[in-house]
């Protein structure tokens, strides 16, 4: 409400003049997504969305307002906060008859319907990404004095926020509380009352309700009230009141559902930090140990070389910095805590959260890592104002600054090389051109199962799925579902992926079935990669495929018997 007040036309203006650059970054950002947009929505030619995830996610949707619950079969399981906030989003356009999410009637019908909807549902997504970019500038400026210019751009120029700027999924939203989150603290710290230590509590446990790889804030709530409160004889009113609010919020917004028995949560939990860590950290011939691959290979590719490595390199200077101030020798004094309370709290965001990805192992990957992006990002501009400071002459301050320029279009260049990707033709649909043009009608082409994940050819998956829902009128081709022990292959393969998971998977089914191909004198007649062409400058084709947000196929092959 004190925000509303203060908003008029002319401090309105007055604000977009004193940071007329990043506003710039932010309008480059909503250009480019908005172009992006389209990319991979359900339409006539494949009925699903590319990513998966995105269709889990709308059907949470579905099932919170139909249901009660997103934790059953078929959507995105979980705490159920976003996806209440996202339906409630949709209310005008469904008023204003754009969009009909209960018209659907199943996966294959009404697609014109369901190509609005997820164009909608992106634009949900674009707006927490402004928001967050709005609220990165804010912090930078009030509590570390930093360049709102350089701050939005090094926060938004970078592959992982811009591409997953681009999905419907709850993975941004998250960014913006936990970064609202990190507001309210830095807030509490300068002023320790008690309000603002309930609004403090209230929004980590909204950021909890809208994905549970929030959990690192409530230890660190609890934290900052001991470092930071001058009232500490009075720890049972906080941290007793604090905790209630906690709990109450998320339970109210988080998981109504399972206090009502609607829902179960233990696939979600089991999948996320059992199985699929352990399934997979040890199934790739990485040459490695999965840490350091992580650190020094899908890192500086998932963030871009220069956030990650100026960020490293910031990281290093301050320890280096705190260890000669005694910094550490100093922290049990409470003034000391409060002149640097800015840089405390950040320390324990990076901590924590950087603490919270070591379970999920080789998971510790694509979207996961998002959790970090405000806090390297922060660091990043602190080492870079700090260098700036401390540079005396004027000509090594103009030096200095024409080389972070340098850095910053390296690191543009990079995410448009990952933008490149969703521009150029998509190998689901050139194959598909192919296919029809020279495979036989009539055909029986040999698929793996679930074809809905295993990112093949648009025609592939539109004729299966019309099979399956009995809605196939006019299918060109027949389809069968193979493996390595199939009795009788069909005379036409097509997989996906082949290549890159015999190269690099200690153990698959298509790597088995490739061999079984191999053996019966099949042929590889075509294969369809993406546009690698900017990608390979600096990458390559696996970082592609492990990278963790780039939901295409690095090739589809058509293996023909002779």
């Amino acid at each position: 409400m004190g925000l509303v007040k203060k908003i008029n036309l002319k401090s309105f203006l007055n604000l977009i003049k004193e940071n007329r650059i990043a506003v710039l970054v932010i309008g480059i950002f909503v250009f480019a997504e908005i172009i992006l947009l389209p990319y991979g929505v359900p339409n006539k030619n494949h009925p699903f969305a590319y990513f998966m995830d995105e269709w889990h996610q709308y059907q949470a949707v579905r099932n919170v307002f139909q249901y009660g619950t997103p934790n059953i079969p078929g959507s995105a399981n979980g705490s159920m906060f976003h996806f209440f906030v996202t339906g409630s989003y949709l209310i005008p356009f469904y008023l204003l008859g754009i969009v009909g999410p209960f018209a659907i009637k199943s996966s294959v019908t009404e697609l014109s319907v369901r190509h609005n909807l997820f164009l909608i549902l992106r634009l949900n997504t674009l707006l927490f990404g402004i928001f967050s970019i709005i609220l990165m500038v804010y912090a930078a400026k009030k509590y570390y004095k930093l360049n709102t210019a350089l701050t939005a751009l090094i926060f938004t120029i970078n592959p992982l926020f811009f591409i997953l700027s681009n999905y419907f999924k709850y993975d941004i939203a998250l960014l913006f509380w936990i970064v609202l989150s990190f507001l309210f603290l830095l807030r509490f710290s300068h002023s320790p009352t008690f309000i603002n230590y309930i609004l403090a509590g209230v929004f980590c446990a909204l950021s909890l309700s809208t994905k549970l790889s929030a959990i690192p804030l409530l230890p660190i709530y609890l934290l900052v009230f001991f470092m930071f409160s001058l009232k500490i004889k009075e720890w049972t009113k906080f941290i007793g009141l604090g905790l209630l609010v906690y709990l109450l919020t998320f339970v109210f917004f988080g998981i109504p559902d399972l206090v009502l028995g609607k829902g179960n949560i233990a696939e979600y939990l089991s999948s996320n930090l059992v199985r699929t860590p352990s399934e997979t950290s040890y199934n790739y011939n990485l040459g490695m140990h999965y840490l350091p691959f992580l650190i020094f290979k899908i890192y500086p590719v998932t963030f871009g070389r220069f956030l990650y490595l100026t960020f490293i390199f910031s990281t290093v200077l301050f320890i280096i910095y705190s260890i000669k101030r005694n910094f550490l020798g100093k922290i049990f004094s409470i003034n000391f805590r409060l002149k640097h309370s800015n840089y405390i709290i950040l320390s324990l965001f990076f901590l924590f959260f950087t603490a919270s990805l070591y379970p999920l192992k080789l998971g510790a990957l694509g979207n996961r890592t998002l959790v970090l992006l405000p806090f390297t990002v922060i660091m990043t501009v602190l080492g870079i104002k700090f260098i700036y400071d401390k540079t005396g002459l004027l000509l090594l301050k103009y030096f200095f600054t024409l080389f972070i320029i340098v850095l910053v279009l390296f690191q543009s260049f990079e995410t448009f090389s990952w933008i490149h990707l969703r521009l150029s033709a998509d190998p689901r649909v050139e194959s598909s051109k192919w296919i029809i043009k020279n495979i036989p009608p009539e055909s029986t082409i040999g698929i793996e199962n679930i074809p809905i994940y295993q990112l093949l050819p648009d025609i592939i998956v539109k004729e299966f799925y019309l099979n399956q829902y009995g809605r196939a009128l006019d299918n060109r081709f027949r389809y069968k579902i193979v493996d390595k022990r199939t009795f009788n292959l069909p005379k036409v393969v097509v997989l996906s992926n082949d290549e890159i998971e015999r190269r690099y998977l200690r153990k698959s089914n298509k790597k088995d079935l490739v061999y079984r191909l191999k053996r019966e004198n099949y042929k590889k007649i075509a294969e369809f990669k993406p546009d690698f062409k900017y990608f390979n400058i600096l990458n390559n084709e696996f970082d592609f495929y492990i990278s963790g947000f780039a939901i295409g196929p690095n090739d589809i092959s058509v293996y023909n018997k002779n």
